[in-house]
């Protein structure tokens, strides 16, 4: 069972879930089971759109809500925030990459309606407020009384007065809870939010143990008084004469009641539990994203505790209880009787587990749970704040569980889903004295809310309850229908779960996924999020992704949903599990595509499918996944696909991303039917969250014998957004991510950790990622020491001598180009420094630097800010971090040109092999895996390298490991003997100079 230190602050910021996206499909495996029938019955004017227009003269829609031109003004108003004035929350953001912020502009029965490019578009709402909205929005029989209530300028805010609509309230629901358990006398207390509802009787629970404790020390210094009486009137009797001092008694029965005054509450709750937001519910609340930031709350102690036993509650209350003396008149004399009170000050449980993951809970779970709690003297309270008034088919979950709760909360339904009132119902013995006076609220239980709750509680009960025989009904069919998708698409939906009108539908596992893409979206726990996009875009329907587990998405349809509404969600949830299946990673995405989100249509849908493939056919001989057994690779067939290696002796972390949005094509094939504009619309929206993923795990093994395992971890972002970022100062999150993650992998028994491409510039070369439980590399060093070995190679084949030649290098202010520069000065003969005006300083000193090296010969050194020198060599090395692309044709000579491209994304513009076929243009820092692995099973999936190929920079990664290096290496300015040294090492395990390539990915 869990513990954790009570936290509270004044306020919280409500929990967010996980919002990212997700694509579309590309082909439609065939489902097991029969299809429902067309998904949509479209009218024709809305072919291209599942969601509804609405005709302009709607009367019912139009009687009251801003105008497309008061929409507008509004929109005007917001451009026109002063400078620096924050545009979107935190909230908003995150909405913002799921394509869900969006604005509602009319509610009404189970439907919302909002405007998307100038048209007013319908979607059934099976979100329904988040449980508040059982009876629809803005139903026409609560209206008349919010019309009423402002009709008749009922008062709002008049605190410190006789409210009648609120007594007469409180007077009804205390009379509803005692019908429903007979035999208990019931009082209510009304508050604004279910949060405020929950701290309330929290504070009650506190208030009451401390009540108990005050009335047992007055017992005991009552009954060490009568015996310190008694035993002065029997001074002569032997039995007292043997006795300790009465003195002695009395300060070891004090001390003991006083250390059980001070031991902190304990407060217990269930694993998986929601209990709101504010400062004392948060802490009820499961989970370290609710508490792991909270100041300590005092010295209150939260456990929490299996929501489908019994025994660990049991367990935990007979641990947490704690004894005292007190005197006792037994058989002519006076004892110390041991007693037992409990540190528990309160039980809080949900029937059904609602942001959890609609877990119900168990009959006799409940009822083995009320039993110790009465034996334990603890109060238990039964949260249904979504469960209570009818959702789940009776007034109270509780009915249903058979047991009868000491508190009760309730809000959501209360209101209509019109105002905000919440309710605290509990046994009079349950509740302190004057609890009115000591939980005071400014908006709780206005007349006016209470009024409309009054309304609620006749609607919800009138017809012996039909609309709540009605919710019963309609839930077990709609779940038999949910449970039929399950079984269609085993392999998408883990578990269906629901009772009344909550449920919710769990992912499977997408470990084998087609899709890159939708493998890592689930493992992130944002599958949910973007399934709900989907939905919401492309079926008119809109659900919570879950706020707790993750992958799960919830429904709490009104009562009131038409069945032909709730089955075209069934529909709707087919097709979607039909693109998962199929990996159509973008069919699923293809709404977040764009700026503005846009809807899919059949023909569109089939070009994604065939560009996926033609892709694949194009790049067949490229290393990419292209299937299920495609996440990881191996070097000998024996290792089963996910298996992890225990006994390998090193093991390493590598850091990527990609270095241009097409290279998301060779990561996920299924995104090749996206143009650049979309997959850069993709990005903006949801590839900055900078939380890393797993892109694939393998096993090398050296021609020394030895063994390393890597893991590699991608960033989604690249180079562009990377470096602009770093520029920008905004690059905090990303060291946050890799410290995070190192320190996971260093408590794993990683020894290495690499970073590729820009990881390693915006870590300042890795300065950043200092670990104390991990070497950290940049991989630079072997990454130069291979760029020279294929520059001298490739002047070979080009027929020019390396000595004899004039090298032109861009970049020479970087890390890399610098230490190239300084290589080649004893390698070449003579050295032209390319850069920009800015830069020129900087490259004279590195030139004087090289030409009082006493070690370098006297090669010639110019420098220029002119690219088009470049054309006066027939020799370049490139190794800059521009943003586009920096040489063309003009810049290259007519006769035997060597480019050694060592830029991410490349220098060189495309097309330039094709303009000048003199020139031979190498991607240096490639390397090949040692031959005791077969390159088949070594094609790194979304590199778009070939098989058994790898870069050099993860090579030094792996031999460092393979050395048992522990100290960092390519750590700040490289040092040429560990450029010398690496280049053996590798040598030495097998790593070879591999062929040239034309692109580049990490």
């Amino acid at each position: 069972m869990a513990e954790t230190s009570s936290p509270l602050s004044a306020f919280f910021e409500i929990f967010i879930s996980k919002l990212m996206i997700s694509r579309e499909r590309s082909f439609l495996p065939r489902a097991k089971g029969p299809l429902n029938p067309p998904f949509l019955n479209l009218e024709p004017a809305m072919s291209q759109n599942p969601l509804r227009s609405l005709p302009s003269g709607d009367a019912a829609w139009n009687e009251a809500g801003p105008s497309l031109a008061s929409e507008k003004t509004v929109s005007l108003q917001r451009s026109r925030q002063p400078a620096g004035a924050e545009e979107r929350t935190a909230m908003e953001d995150l909405l913002h990459e799921a394509a869900l912020d969006v604005a509602f502009v009319r509610a009404k029965g189970c439907e919302l309606e909002h405007v998307h490019q100038g048209k007013r578009l319908r979607v059934l709402d099976l979100a329904g407020g988040f449980g508040a909205a059982f009876l629809g929005h803005n139903p026409p029989r609560l209206k008349q009384i919010l019309r009423r209530n402002l009709d008749q300028d009922l008062p709002f805010v008049v605190q410190g007065s006789k409210q009648p609509w609120s007594q007469k309230l409180r007077m009804e629901l205390a009379s509803l809870a005692s019908e429903s358990f007979p035999g208990e006398r019931f009082r209510s207390h009304l508050f604004s939010t279910g949060s405020e509802a929950v701290d309330a009787a929290l504070r009650n629970c506190f208030e009451l143990r401390l009540q108990r404790l005050q009335s047992l020390e007055r017992q005991v210094e009552i009954r060490l008084q009568q015996m310190e009486d008694w035993t002065e009137s029997h001074l002569q009797s032997a039995e007292v004469q043997k006795s300790p001092p009465m003195s002695a008694v009395k300060q070891a029965v004090r001390e003991r009641f006083q250390q059980l005054k001070t031991e902190p509450p304990i407060l217990i709750a269930l694993k998986g539990a929601y209990h709101g937001s504010t400062a004392l519910a948060k802490q009820v609340t499961h989970g370290a994203d609710y508490q792991s930031n909270s100041p300590a709350f005092g010295q209150v102690r939260f456990h929490f505790v299996p929501c489908d036993q019994s025994e660990p509650l049991e367990s935990l209350l007979e641990e947490v209880k704690q004894g005292y003396w007190l005197p006792t008149f037994e058989t002519d004399t006076w004892v110390l009787q041991e007693r037992n009170f409990s540190k528990a000050a309160a039980f809080l449980f949900e029937p059904i587990q609602g942001e959890g993951g609609v877990h119900p809970i168990a009959p006799e779970v409940a009822q083995a749970w009320r039993g110790v709690l009465t034996k334990h003297q603890v109060p238990m309270i039964a949260d249904e704040i979504q469960t209570g008034l009818g959702r789940i088919g009776d007034l109270f979950a509780c009915l249903k569980l058979e047991v009868k709760p000491d508190l009760l909360l309730l809000s959501k339904t209360l209101g209509g889903g019109m105002v905000k009132i919440s309710a605290l119902i509990g046994r009079k013995e349950a509740l302190v004295d004057q609890f009115s006076l000591r939980h005071l609220s400014t908006f709780g239980g206005d007349d006016g809310s209470s009024r409309i709750a009054l309304e609620v509680l006749r609607w919800v009960t009138e017809k012996q309850g039909e609309l709540m025989r009605r919710a019963e009904r309609m839930g077990r069919a709609y779940l038999a229908q949910l449970k039929d998708v399950q079984k269609r698409w085993p392999e998408v939906i883990r578990e269906v779960r629901g009772q009344g009108m909550m449920f919710a539908l769990e992912f499977q596992s997408q470990s084998r996924n087609s899709s890159m893409v939708i493998r890592n979206l689930c493992e992130a726990g944002r599958l949910d999020a973007v399934a709900a996009s989907w939905l919401f875009w492309q079926a008119g329907i809109r659900v919570i992704p879950s706020l707790g587990p993750n992958n799960q998405l919830r429904m709490l349809p009104p009562v009131h949903s038409p069945a032909f509404q709730l089955r075209k969600s069934c529909r709707a949830l087919d097709r979607l599990c039909a693109l998962l299946a199929a990996g159509n990673a973008a069919a699923l995405l293809y709404s977040l595509s764009a700026k503005e989100p846009e809807f899919l249509n059949s023909v569109t849908e089939l070009r994604l499918k065939q560009a996926r493939w033609n892709f694949i056919h194009k790049h067949r001989n490229g290393a990419m996944p292209v299937g299920p057994a495609a996440p990881m690779a191996f070097a000998d067939n024996s290792a089963p696909q996910e298996t992890v290696v225990e006994s390998t002796p090193a093991k390493v972390l590598f850091f990527g991303h990609w270095s241009s949005i097409q290279d998301l094509n060779f990561y996920d094939p299924s995104l090749a039917g996206l143009s650049s504009d979309q997959l850069e619309s993709l990005s903006e929206r949801s590839f900055g969250r900078w939380q890393s993923f797993r892109i694939q795990e393998f096993k090398v093994r050296s021609s020394a014998g030895k063994e390393v395992w890597c893991r590699l971890l991608g960033f989604p972002a690249f180079t562009d957004s990377l470096i602009r970022a770093w520029r920008m100062q905004r690059i905090e999150p990303v060291w946050q991510e890799m410290q995070a993650v190192m320190a996971e992998a260093s408590e794993q028994g990683y020894s290495v950790a690499g970073f590729g491409a820009s990881t390693s510039i915006i870590t300042q070369n890795c300065r950043k990622a200092v670990n104390a439980n991990l070497a950290v590399t940049s991989g630079n060093s072997l990454t130069v020491a291979t760029a020279l070995q294929a520059l001298e190679k490739s002047c070979r084949q080009q027929g020019l001598q390396l000595a004899k030649e004039r090298v032109a290098i861009l970049g020479a202010n970087g890390n890399i180009g610098r230490t190239c520069a300084r290589l080649l000065a004893d390698r070449a003969d003579s050295l032209l420094l390319i850069g920009r005006s800015g830069t020129v300083s900087k490259l004279q000193l590195l030139a004087e630097e090289i030409r009082n090296r006493p070690e370098t010969s006297k090669a010639e050194i110019q420098i220029s800010t002119d690219l088009s020198d470049l054309a006066s060599v027939r020799v370049i090395l490139t190794a800059t971090n521009a943003r586009e692309a920096l040489i063309h044709p003009h810049h290259i000579s007519l006769g035997p040109v060597v480019l050694q491209d060592l830029a991410v994304p490349g220098d060189a513009a495309e097309g330039l092999e094709q303009a000048r076929p003199n020139l031979l243009k190498i991607r240096g820092g490639l390397l090949r895996f040692p031959s005791l692995n077969q390159p088949s099973k070594l094609a790194l999936p979304g590199w778009n390298l070939k098989a058994g190929e790898t870069y050099a920079c993860l090579a030094e990664t792996l031999v460092l490991a393979l050395e048992g290096i522990k100290r960092n290496f390519s750590c700040g300015e490289l040092k040429p003997n560990d450029v010398d040294w690496i280049w053996q090492a590798a040598s030495r395990h097998g790593f070879e100079l591999a062929g040239c390539k034309s692109r580049e990915v990490f």
